[in-house]
């Protein structure tokens, strides 16, 4: 069997996630970025750090974190060069009891762009709420 592994990196899961991960962002050796998202504050810092991954072959997104709501956009448009749909929400029918109507659909993405080439891998787990949970429907367009 052939192993085109070079090397594994364990960034921890639970607790040891956000313990083990401080800091903003990292390119390892085999050119792998590695960004996390608690650390990431301000739109401005965002547009930065993707910058200069842009030519990296992966990354890894770790959004275990709570991540700040206002770099999502930059995030979703530098990995979605076309508009694309993430959630839809539904409010209650006064008018039929227990019937649902479609209300908003939100997007993601920007319709032109030169589009990330490397592989893309999202880190969450079981206290990944909210936010979070939002950002990753969002990712999942990618």
């Amino acid at each position: 069997m052939i192993n085109n592994i070079k090397s594994i990196v364990i960034v921890g899961g639970g607790t040891a996630g956000w313990m083990g991960a401080p800091y903003l962002h990292k390119i390892f050796n085999n050119n792998i970025a590695y960004i996390n998202f608690k650390k990431v504050k301000s739109k401005k810092a965002i547009k930065e750090v993707l910058k200069r991954i842009e030519n990296t072959d992966g990354v890894i997104l770790d959004i275990r974190n709570y991540p700040n709501s206002s770099i999502m956009r930059s995030v979703t448009n530098f990995f979605c060069t076309s508009k694309q749909p993430f959630v839809k929400f539904a409010a209650q029918s006064i008018k039929y009891p227990g019937a649902l109507i479609w209300e908003k659909t939100v997007y993601c993405g920007k319709k032109a762009g030169k589009k990330y080439r490397g592989k893309v891998a999202v880190l969450t787990y079981e206290s990944t709420v909210s936010f979070g949970e939002y950002f990753t429907m969002a990712l999942s367009t990618i």
